[in-house]
């Protein structure tokens, strides 16, 4: 029998390495332009536009994740989660691992782990849409 196998890919948010399930991930761009929204928490970096949608972008940093550090590779990783899209920056992204399934969810339960000689975070996007606010930030129809 074939084990299952889960994507997940790496990135830098400052000195640290982050992964997420690659499934979860729309798009990762280049920096964009990014609009100020007035009176947002200061983990919100703002708005962009990407291919005529409005994404709101949140800046990890505020959230007590990684270093401030944006540099030529920064991006900006665009994910889907309970049917809201928001972006975050990071300042590369690195690569894609593939890992035994089992193996994928424990490590998403001790959080800090180690592939090799990598040490990763799996970053959680339920916990972060819950700690960046985003349920109300965001309606259901995007953008309050």
């Amino acid at each position: 029998m074939a084990e299952n196998n889960v994507a997940v890919i790496v990135f830098l948010i400052g000195e640290k390495r982050f992964c997420i399930d690659v499934h979860a991930v729309k798009s990762i761009i280049r920096l964009l332009p990014i609009t100020n929204v007035p009176g947002a928490p200061k983990h919100v970096a703002g708005l962009i536009n990407y291919k005529g949608e409005i994404i709101g972008v949140l800046d990890l940093v505020y959230l007590g994740i990684g270093e401030e550090r944006h540099e030529p590779y920064s991006r900006i990783v665009i994910v889907e989660l309970q049917g809201e899209t928001f972006g975050f920056l990071v300042n590369s992204t690195q690569e894609v691992l593939t890992l035994p399934e089992e193996t994928a969810d424990n490590l998403r339960h001790l959080n800090l782990f180690t592939v090799g000689d990598l040490e990763l975070t799996f970053l959680d996007l339920n916990q972060l849409l819950k700690d960046a606010a985003l349920v109300n930030f965001f309606g259901e129809d995007g953008l309050r």
